[in-house]
């Protein structure tokens, strides 16, 4: 079965992993599952495909295996546009995983895509989690900002929810810059995002009717797209 899945031959496969299962119904492995999801995919059927990766997650010892099966779902999900789903498969992942390396991805990712879905309250709610969990991380910070813009969109001029989150991505970011061998490499990386908070900054400043500061932070805006050395 395992051979003839590898080699396209998925009803072949589905017909000898059935009996195979059939006759060891005890004697089961994640990886049969797996073999299961990826007939299933082959056979264009996603809802049995995702609920064989469950069952190879259940089987799974490994807990880093084990979210893998979830995460390919939430993978499969998010490449079809499907946020809200993406969403709550992410926060399952997060409710399975028990380690801490990858504790703040997942969590920043159920998040993220909570603004995606529209869904700005749980959003905010995930992204505060994923805060906590690494506050010297930078992503949760700019996500959360843009969250609170989606939701907003004249967010600058009235309560300026955004504005700490977008000073704070600006604080973590001239830190990494400062700190790195490669200048030039952490400016480009991180310039897009930095410019979308000056941008944020100086429409703030010009509804304060403080448009000396809403001049610095425009002029920084273009320091931002421009500079291809050092850090801003």
């Amino acid at each position: 079965a395992y051979a003839q899945q590898k080699n396209g031959m998925s009803q072949e496969a589905k017909a000898n992993l059935d009996k195979f299962m059939a006759s060891n119904p005890k004697a089961t492995f994640a990886s049969d599952y797996e073999c299961y999801a990826e007939i299933a995919f082959a056979l264009k059927n996603q809802d049995e495909a995702f609920s064989n990766l469950r069952k190879a997650s259940e089987k799974e010892l490994d807990n880093d295996k084990s979210v893998a099966y979830i995460e390919r779902i939430a993978d499969t999900l998010s490449n079809q546009t499907k946020y809200k789903e993406t969403a709550d498969t992410y926060d399952e992942i997060v409710g399975k995983y028990k380690g801490t390396k990858k504790k703040y991805t997942y969590q920043l990712y159920a998040g993220f895509y909570r603004t995606f879905s529209k869904e700005y309250d749980k959003a905010d709610e995930g992204l505060a989690k994923a805060i906590a969990i690494a506050p010297e991380e930078a992503s949760a910070y700019i996500y959360r900002a843009d969250n609170k813009v989606a939701q907003n969109p004249k967010d600058a001029s009235e309560k300026a929810e955004a504005k700490q989150y977008y000073e704070k991505y600006l604080e973590i970011t001239d830190k990494l810059i400062a700190e790195a061998k490669d200048k030039e490499k952490a400016t480009n990386r991180f310039k897009d995002n930095r410019a979308k908070a000056y941008r944020y900054i100086t429409g703030y400043h010009i509804g304060k009717k403080d448009l000396a500061k809403a001049k610095e932070y425009a002029q920084l805006v273009i320091d931002s797209k421009t500079s291809k050395a050092g850090y801003i």
